[in-house]
């Protein structure tokens, strides 16, 4: 099987992601093209947008065609450390057998006053088949109205701002505006102190926040899902043991070594076998 790399619709710091997936498909025999068409698509993120926009038209391609799709992304748990890799979807990763990350076994938090809502990227995959983002938000805060009265923060994703959403027609209801990082490539600021709870779809911040022992509302496409409680349970402690998710979501990202090692590979071969 031939493996494209679509490195030429590729974000600013993929590169060096796609040299490593590169170097670990010809260590261990696999063929690799830049050009043409291959049996197997390499694309950066699911972000149809920017430089990536060209990457849904290759997807959509591929996929109807029955042809697998490799993704690339930037990992949650150390930005632009560790990488993430994913077939056909972003919630079908694949996994090291083993990992050199080591995470904190915090305690969860059973203090903070705020709920934290975080929105996501309207142009992403992840947020297909969902209504626009303003609607989503106003639904989750009347849900937590009827369960809490506790400030709430609304939180929008740093490249996808939440307009024609007006924070003050509702109470005790703020805007938190992410701010970037300086000197980083494209990290933001996304702490949660004082924050009770974290309610997120299915991006990022939902997984972080159950990665630091804040307790997280989100849906069954959200890695962190297993770490979620319902929202019915909003004032409730968190008692979910962490041990074997915090282990299975540090195999789910890769350094630069360990994707240059092939490290990744029998897993993938593994899912390319099944479909």
């Amino acid at each position: 099987m031939i493996f494209r790399l679509y490195t030429e619709h590729g974000a600013l710091n993929s590169k060096r992601v796609f040299d490593a997936f590169a170097a670990g498909l010809k260590n261990t025999n696999h063929s690799v093209t830049e050009t043409g068409v291959g049996d197997i698509a390499v694309i950066w993120s699911v972000l149809w947008c920017g430089r990536m926009l060209p990457n849904k038209q290759i997807y959509n391609d591929y996929i109807s065609k029955g042809k697998p799709v490799v993704i690339l992304e930037v990992g949650v748990l150390a930005r632009n450390i560790t990488w993430r890799i994913a077939l056909n979807t972003l919630d079908n990763l694949i996994y090291s057998e083993t990992s050199k990350l080591c995470i904190d076994q915090t305690l969860w938090r059973d203090t903070g006053t705020n709920i934290l809502i975080c929105g996501q990227n309207e142009q992403s995959q992840l947020w297909e088949d969902m209504p626009p983002m303003r609607h989503w938000v106003s639904s989750i805060i009347e849900q937590v109205r009827l369960r809490s009265d506790r400030p709430i923060i609304v939180r929008p994703h740093p490249r996808s701002s939440l307009k024609l959403f007006n924070h003050l027609d509702y109470k005790n209801v703020t805007i938190q505006v992410p701010r970037r990082i300086l000197g980083s490539y494209d990290s933001f600021d996304l702490s949660f102190v004082d924050v009770h709870t974290v309610i997120n779809h299915s991006s990022g911040p939902g997984v972080l926040a159950a990665l630091y022992g804040t307790p997280v509302i989100t849906s069954p496409q959200s890695l962190a899902y297993p770490m979620s409680k319902n929202i019915d349970d909003i004032e409730s402690p968190t008692t979910i043991d962490r041990e074997f998710w915090l282990r299975s979501v540090a195999c789910s990202e890769h350094t630069l070594d360990e994707i240059s090692n092939g490290s990744f590979l029998m897993h993938l071969t593994s899912k390319l076998q099944m479909l």
